[in-house]
C-alpha cells in the first residue's frame, strides 16, 4: 500500500513541473468575466500574459502545486488503491483489471477524500493565477499579492483562513468524485483495449501505457471540466461581497452571463495539461509499481 503513496508522489512531482504553465492560462479563461472577456483563445491568454506581466507569470502559484501536487498525486493513487482493497479484498492491485462497479465507487471515495486536500492548495494558486484579472480596467497591471504567504495572511485577515482554504469545497468534492471514478474506470478499459489477445496487461509497453493514460485523462475531464470551472470562479472571486453565495448561485449566474458554453472555457489548454500530465503520471505509476511487484 505504501508503494501507491510513492508511485503518485514521483509521478504528481514531474507532471508540476512540466505542464504549471498551461494550468496557470486554463486558470485564467475560466475565471475571466464573461461580459468584458480579457483573452480570446489559448494562444491570445499566452502572449498576453508574456508581453504584460513577464513569461515567469505562467509560473504564478508554482512554490504551492510543486510542494502539494506531488502530495495530492500521492493521495490520489493512494486512496484509491486503500479504497480498492477495503471494497474488493486486500490481494486488489491498482495494476489489476477491475470491474467497473468497483472502480466507480473506490474512484469517488477517493476523490471525495482528496479534495480536503486540493481545495485548500487550488485556493491558493488560483488567487496567485489571477491576482492581476482584479485590477483589469485601471490600465495597469499589479500585483495584490507577493506570495502563498502573503495570500494567507490577506484571507485570513479578511475572511477567515478556514473558509479562505475551503472556498468552493462542495463542487469541487463533487469535481474530484466524477473525476477519479471515470478516470480509473477508463484507465482499466483503454488498458485492457491497447493489450493484444495473447498478453498481460500488466506487461502493456511505455507507448501505450503513455496513450492509455492520455486518452483517460483527456475523457474523465470532459465530464469533470465544468465542476472545475464553478470551483475555479468561486476561488478566484474578489468582490465584497462576494459576488457568490454558494455553489448553485455560481452555478446560475455563470449559466446566465455565459450559457453552456461557459462551462467549458479553458478546456483546450486543459486537455492539453491533462493528456500530458496523465501520459507521465500513469506511466511513471505504472513502471513503478511493476518493478515492486516483480521483486515480490
Amino acid at each position: 500500500m505504501a508503494h501507491d503513496f510513492v508511485a503518485g508522489f514521483i509521478g504528481g512531482s514531474v507532471c508540476t513541473l512540466v505542464l504549471h504553465p498551461f494550468d496557470t492560462i486554463t486558470v485564467r479563461l475560466q475565471t475571466q468575466s464573461f461580459v468584458r472577456a480579457a483573452y480570446k483563445n489559448p494562444l491570445h491568454c499566452f502572449t498576453s500574459i508574456c508581453r504584460q506581466e513577464s513569461v515567469w507569470a505562467l509560473y504564478k502559484g508554482l512554490p504551492v502545486p510543486l510542494a502539494c501536487v506531488a502530495a495530492i498525486g500521492s493521495a490520489e493513487i493512494g486512496f484509491y488503491g486503500m479504497a480498492l482493497k477495503y471494497l474488493g479484498g486486500h490481494d486488489q492491485s491498482i495494476m489489476s483489471v477491475h470491474s467497473p462497479l468497483l472502480t466507480l465507487s473506490a474512484g469517488a471515495i477517493a476523490g471525495c477524500a482528496v479534495s480536503l486536500i486540493d481545495t485548500p492548495t487550488d485556493s491558493v494558486k488560483v488567487r496567485l493565477q489571477v491576482e492581476t484579472e482584479a485590477l483589469q480596467g485601471k490600465g495597469k497591471v499589479s500585483r495584490i499579492f507577493s506570495g502563498p504567504l502573503h495570500w494567507l495572511v490577506k484571507i485570513h485577515k479578511e475572511e477567515g483562513l478556514l473558509k479562505g482554504l475551503y472556498r468552493g469545497l462542495p463542487v469541487g468534492m463533487v469535481r474530484a468524485a466524477v473525476d477519479l471514478s471515470l478516470f480509473f474506470t477508463l484507465w482499466d478499459w483503454f488498458r485492457s483495449a491497447l493489450t493484444p489477445p495473447d498478453g498481460q496487461i500488466e506487461e502493456l509497453g511505455f507507448v501505450k501505457t503513455c496513450v492509455a493514460g492520455a486518452l483517460t485523462g483527456c475523457c474523465s475531464l470532459i465530464f469533470s471540466f465544468p465542476f472545475d470551472v464553478i470551483k475555479a470562479r468561486m476561488q478566484a472571486d474578489y468582490t465584497r461581497p462576494s459576488k457568490y453565495g454558494s455553489s448553485w448561485d455560481c452555478v446560475r449566474k455563470s449559466f446566465r452571463e455565459g450559457r453552456l458554453s461557459g462551462f467549458y472555457r479553458g478546456l483546450s489548454p486543459a486537455l492539453v495539461t491533462a493528456s500530458v500530465s496523465d501520459a507521465l503520471a500513469m506511466s511513471v505509476v505504472s513502471l513503478y509499481l511493476s518493478y515492486f511487484e516483480k521483486q515480490k
